[in-house]
């Protein structure tokens, strides 16, 4: 919302106060619709399962494809692999209500397409973030397990 104030982006929202909280309102918005569509109501319709599970293993170009296939392709409750209608049909639903609330110059499909393509996005960044967390925390982390100094020691 802030960098959308500085930029002038919604410009129908107005600036000040009143403009930035309109802006934050629409960002949350857009959030909460499509993450309950995409996690809640459309896996629950279509039995999907809308987690993302870590491959963790093979060569990290393979990991990185799955990780960003997962935005298209899930697990059936079967466990069988599908087509994932219930992350794109909740990203469509989200971005769709959104022309409810912008301004009426930032509406319309080209709009609402920018808006499913940019949530696709920062879904296959945080795919990619949890697929390499481990290995990240390992480097950064330098390899050791900390002890919990609450946990008594055993001899």
């Amino acid at each position: 919302a802030g960098v959308e104030q500085a930029s002038g982006a919604h410009s129908g929202y107005g600036q000040g106060v009143a403009g930035y909280a309109r802006r934050f309102g629409a960002a949350l918005g857009d959030g909460t619709s499509s993450r309950f569509f995409s996690t809640y109501a459309f896996p629950s319709l279509l039995h999907q399962d809308p987690r993302y599970f870590r491959k963790g293993e093979g060569s990290g170009r393979s990991r990185v494809g799955y990780s960003m296939s997962r935005g298209f392709v899930t697990r059936s409750d079967s466990g069988k692999t599908q087509p994932n209608w219930s992350n794109l049909a909740g990203k469509f639903t989200g971005a769709g209500l959104s022309n409810l609330y912008y301004p009426p110059e930032d509406r319309g499909a080209s709009l609402t397409l920018s808006r499913v393509a940019i949530s696709l996005s920062y879904q296959m960044l945080g795919n990619l973030a949890i697929e390499f967390w481990p290995e990240i925390h390992r480097k950064i982390g330098g390899g050791k397990k900390k002890e919990n100094p609450q946990t008594p020691k055993t001899e």
